[in-house]
């Protein structure tokens, strides 16, 4: 493929995130008798509208993400339709409005990683195939062919939670309890590495999957989905992790590195896209993640602070002065605008001296 197809193709599965977030928010209104003004494929100026029942379905100039435009959704003006206006909803109903965004983009992931259960099966178990020399795992005598049954008390049987337990006991003694090539069951200790050598894990070992699980016909969608809804449950715990340690850096004055902005989002995707549909679906689930995590983070005019606001509300029953409000979400937008252009002053000449889409990403992932 050639590169524009690769960089479209990024753009549009980007935005399919995007407008599965606003379908949340777009489904809930409704739910709660909101008037969904318009619903919104792009950004204004529009190109097409069509009206059906009560709302606008638009096709819009910028071809990135899409809007939801709630009926009394701006506190500054009168609603011409008070019972169906947002802001004279009860808190509750707003914040389940407010919050059915980030509710879309996990049910997204996990029907992804279900999706993809579905044409690979499930890997169960973890099964060594290399072990690397001068490794925690070599000084423990793990070998090639060992399959590890436990990791302290609990059980290794979903192969996506074993990178997320190890990560979570870096720096700390563990317990291994490994079968080897014969049968025989054993129990090794390890001390985790806290920052391994460029090329090696944690514990210094390459796996794979010791079997892949394949329930009977009448079984499958739901067990597919029972081990998409734990993988995307196990990542956001790792994803929220790292978003912490990046916010942690930012109020520290540093930009951390291998942050990837809304152009190095978009080649990374172009990149992945290049190995198949299936790779391409299980990294953009990974992005639906990040995408609903960020948007619970507690700051204007992120969903998370508007949520904030609506509690506020609920507990004292008064609400944020409408000015106060506008000003404060006016603020975070801008310092929101100033991060995305302070990574993508960095990215665009990274990218540039490059020289290609591939080179970029590999100087990002180093």
């Amino acid at each position: 493929m050639s590169m524009l197809i690769m960089i479209i193709i990024a753009i549009l599965s980007l935005s399919v995130l995007i407008l599965i977030h606003e379908l949340g928010h777009f489904v809930a209104a409704k739910m709660v008798g909101v008037w969904p003004e318009e619903f919104g494929i792009g950004f204004p100026p529009r190109l097409w509208g069509k009206k059906l029942g009560e709302t606008i379905y638009s096709v819009n100039a910028l071809p990135i993400g899409g809007f939801v435009r709630l009926h009394g959704e701006d506190p500054q003006q009168k609603a011409k339709y008070p019972q169906k206006s947002f802001q004279n909803k009860h808190p509750l109903a707003r914040i389940f409005v407010a919050a059915a965004g980030v509710f879309m983009n996990f049910v997204l992931a996990t029907t992804f990683f279900a999706t993809i259960y579905g044409f690979t099966g499930i890997p169960k178990g973890v099964k060594i195939v290399d072990v690397a020399s001068d490794s925690p795992a070599a000084a423990a005598q793990i070998e090639k062919g060992d399959e590890i049954l436990f990791v302290d008390n609990t059980k290794i049987d979903d192969n996506s939670t074993f990178p997320v337990l190890i990560s979570e006991k870096a720096g700390k003694k563990i317990n291994v309890t490994v079968r080897n090539a014969q049968g025989e069951v054993s129990e090794k200790q390890i001390v985790v590495r806290s920052t391994p050598p460029e090329g090696e894990g944690l514990l210094g070992i390459v796996y794979t999957p010791a079997s892949i699980y394949r329930p009977v016909f009448w079984q499958a969608p739901f067990v597919y989905l029972y081990y998409g809804t734990a993988k995307t449950i196990n990542l956001s715990g790792t994803i929220l992790s790292g978003i912490i340690m990046i916010f942690g850096s930012l109020l520290g004055g540093k930009l951390p590195a291998g942050v990837a902005g809304p152009v190095g989002v978009t080649v990374i995707v172009a990149e992945v896209a290049r190995l198949g549909i299936l790779p391409l679906m299980e990294f953009m689930a990974i992005i639906s993640i990040n995408l609903g995590l960020i948007n619970l983070i507690p700051f204007p005019p992120l969903d998370g602070g508007r949520i904030v606001f609506l509690f506020w509300e609920l507990l004292t029953g008064k609400k944020i002065k409408p000015k106060f409000e506008e000003r404060i979400q006016a603020t975070g937008m801008i310092i929101l605008l100033g991060l995305m252009l302070l990574v993508t002053a960095t990215e665009i000449p990274a990218l540039i001296s490059a020289g290609s889409l591939t080179g970029f990403v590999e100087n990002l992932l180093e």
